[in-house]
């Protein structure tokens, strides 16, 4: 929701890349542009919104639609007085309730927005109109979320965990990233490796979004203080002889970061050490650096100092 957002409020997504590979990539590490770059009129609790939705780790994100729908109500009377649904769309008697089950109000509002759709052709979005989109997307999210379709004749290996199955590995690993239930943390990115087995020669970005989603899922198990599975997930996809060069060398830094935590010196720079012989190899291309380097800043000063003492021009 905080790709969507960001795009409607800027004209373009948050992230770019020339292949599927660096987009993800771009998801994983890099940091996202300032939105006052392209909207100065940015309100500063729509640049806190956008700031935790898109956080890289989960602990700094909300925890739940409720969550969201609260600090939007919090700064109603301040920042987005001007800018608040209710100027917009007035349903006379529909309140969004925070509580926990299924909203009347919100299913009344989804039959209205449905009625003006067919009879409106937005050119452009308002600010007013992304508070919209955000009360009603969270209102349908937190009253979904408390029922469960019944289905009769789908196959079972259409769902992991009660997780839909996309049409590709991509689309798998991009719904992953904007879900933010906290219930299926650890499942969304399971199901990617689960949905598109790597072994499929005929799809090899598959092996490609796999990479991705157990570096996501080893950050998931570390957050739960799970170090042993993190560190199982790493050592899996750092050894696999046919993972993108890229990808291993990150899973040997977020080895080598859960070393330093442990105080195991030597397992430590082994798994840097590792990184740099990747990094400095032949199937690493010039332009993915950058993008290694800046994730050897998110970590530990000790990893850091030892990184670019061997990269003395960074």
């Amino acid at each position: 929701l905080g790709v969507t957002v960001y795009h409607m409020l800027s004209g373009r997504p948050p992230f770019t890349g020339e292949t599927p590979l660096a987009l993800a990539m771009q998801h994983v590490q890099a940091t996202v542009p300032d939105i006052q770059l392209f909207r100065k009129d940015t309100p500063t609790s729509v640049i806190e919104l956008l700031a935790r939705l898109l956080a890289k780790s989960p602990n700094d994100r909300f925890g739940s639609p409720s969550e969201v729908l609260e600090f939007l109500r919090s700064h109603r009377a301040g920042d987005l007085k001007n800018d608040w649904p209710d100027h917009t769309i007035p349903l006379p008697g529909v309140s969004v309730a925070s509580g926990s089950g299924p909203m009347q109000a919100t299913l009344a509002l989804q039959s209205k927005l449905r009625e003006r759709a067919n009879k409106l052709r937005i050119h452009s979005l308002s600010l007013a109109a992304s508070a919209a989109l955000l009360l009603t997307a969270f209102g349908l999210g937190a009253a979904l979320a408390h029922s469960t379709p019944f289905r009769l004749f789908e196959s079972k290996e259409d769902y992991y965990c009660g997780i839909v199955k996309k049409k590709d590995a991509e689309e798998q690993y991009r719904w992953a990233l904007l879900n933010q239930d906290s219930a299926i943390a650890l499942a969304k990115w399971e199901a990617v490796i689960y949905f598109f087995p790597m072994d499929d020669e005929t799809k090899p970005l598959n092996r490609v979004y796999a990479g991705l989603a157990s570096l996501q899922l080893a950050r998931g198990h570390l957050v739960r203080k799970n170090v042993d599975e993190a560190r199982k997930v790493l050592q899996r996809t750092s050894e696999d002889r046919d993972m993108d060069d890229v990808i291993k060398a990150l899973a040997y830094l977020q080895l080598a970061e859960i070393e330093s935590e442990s105080e195991r010196e030597k397992e430590l720079f082994d798994a840097i050490d590792q990184a740099l012989a990747l990094a400095k190899g032949q199937n690493i291309k010039t332009a993915d650096l950058p993008r290694i380097h800046d994730n050897v800043r998110l970590l530990n000063t000790k990893i850091q100092d030892y990184w670019f003492s061997k990269w003395p021009t960074e």
